[in-house]
């Protein structure tokens, strides 16, 4: 049974849920709860949770960490660049989904590319 939940929130807030579940049909422990990958949305604003789309970068927001999402073919490394085009983090890519480790960096926009992938178009975020 696929269920909904709804709640009015802000943006850049942190927000928790919890699930109960129980089983009283018998006495055998077999009831649990699955949760959908990237079924957590937002209506008509993103939640930044979203798989990336082939041949694009995705960037997504978790509470106060920056995460990149990428192609599974892409290899390399992912680079971080200010508004004046400093460098301000590489990173080796790891997977699909790695963490942009911006500690310390000004709050303003940035672009993110990965190195010699030039049909990876960049990608431009606010960082916070």
């Amino acid at each position: 049974v696929n269920l909904t939940a709804m709640a009015v929130v802000l943006s850049g807030e942190t927000y928790h849920f919890k699930i109960a579940v129980a089983d009283g049909g018998d006495d055998i422990l077999d009831s649990g709860v699955f949760l959908e990958a990237f079924s957590f949305r937002s209506t008509g604003v993103s939640t930044g949770v979203t798989a990336a789309a082939p041949g694009a970068l995705g960037i997504h927001h978790d509470g106060e960490r920056t995460w990149l999402a990428l192609p599974p073919t892409a290899q390399g490394s992912v680079q971080v660049f200010s508004s004046t085009g400093l460098l301000v983090h590489e990173a080796r890519i790891t997977g699909e989904r790695m963490p942009l480790d911006l500690t310390g960096a000004a709050p303003g926009p940035y672009t993110v590319r990965v190195a010699g992938a030039p049909e990876l178009r960049p990608v431009r975020f606010l960082h916070r």
